[in-house]
C-alpha cells in the first residue's frame, strides 16, 4: 500500500501526533497560551519566568547574557535563574512587540516532547528498522518518569533530548568514522546545551570525555 518513503512518512507522522498528543495529555494546550502565567506562580517555574521579565527589558550587555536588574545589589545572570537563555535571547529582540506579560516556558515544554520523541526514534533506529518497534519505543521515552518530573519543576532541566543526540551521535560515531558532519553535529549539540542548561552542557563534556 505504501512504498518505502510512505511508510517512513506515515511513521515519522504517527511519531509527531504521539507526541503532541503526550503534551495535550499532561501539560494542556493553556500552557502554549503566551499571556498565561497562572500556571508559573510559585517555586522554580516562578524563578525561571521572573528571570526572563527582567531580562527582556533591560539594556544590552556585553556578555549578552547579563540580567542588571534581576537579583539583590549586584548583577546576575539569565543562566542563574534557569530561563533558557537560548530563548530568552531569542526572543529579547522582539520585546517590544511582544505583550506585556509574556512566557515561552509552554512552547519550550512542547519542543521537548518533540524533540524527545524525535530523538529517541533516530536512536531506536541503531538497533531496529521496524517503525512500528521504533514508535513503540520512543514511546518509553516521551513518557518517561524522570523526564515528565523535570516538565513540571526545571524546564531546561527537562531537555533530555539533549541527551539523547550525544547518544544518537556516539552510536553514530562507532557505526561511521569521524567525518566533518558529525563533528559540526558535535559542535550544535554542545552549544545548544551551553544556552539552554550549564548543567547540560557540563554533562555533554563529562560524557564526551569518558567516550
Amino acid at each position: 500500500m505504501f512504498g518505502k518513503r510512505g511508510k517512513q512518512n506515515f511513521a515519522w507522522g504517527l511519531l509527531i501526533c504521539l507526541c503532541l498528543l503526550a503534551f495535550f495529555l499532561l501539560i494542556g494546550p493553556k500552557a502554549l497560551i503566551p499571556t498565561n502565567i497562572a500556571w508559573l506562580s510559585s517555586g522554580d517555574p516562578a524563578q525561571h519566568y521572573l528571570g526572563w521579565a527582567f531580562y527582556r527589558f533591560s539594556p544590552w550587555t556585553n556578555p549578552i547574557g547579563l540580567n542588571p536588574d534581576y537579583g539583590m545589589d549586584i548583577s546576575s545572570s539569565i543562566v542563574y535563574s534557569d530561563s533558557i537563555p537560548l530563548m530568552a535571547i531569542l526572543l529579547k529582540p522582539f520585546s517590544v512587540w511582544l505583550p506585556a506579560t509574556f512566557q515561552y516556558l509552554g512552547i519550550w515544554a512542547l519542543l521537548c516532547f518533540v524533540l524527545q520523541g524525535y530523538f529517541a526514534y533516530l536512536l531506536l533506529g541503531r538497533i531496529t528498522k521496524e517503525p512500528i518497534l521504533k514508535i513503540l519505543g520512543a514511546g518509553f521515552f516521551i513518557f518517561a518518569p524522570p523526564f515528565l518530573w523535570r516538565l513540571g519543576v526545571h524546564a531546561a532541566y527537562a531537555s533530555h533530548f539533549l541527551i539523547l543526540g550525544a547518544l544518537v551521535l556516539t552510536f553514530g560515531s562507532v557505526e561511521h568514522p569521524f567525518n566533518k558532519k558529525s563533528f559540526l553535529a558535535w559542535i550544535a549539540l554542545l552549544f545548544t546545551s551551553l544556552l539552554v542548561s550549564f548543567y547540560h552542557f557540563g554533562d555533554r563534556c563529562e560524557f564526551d570525555l569518558h567516550n
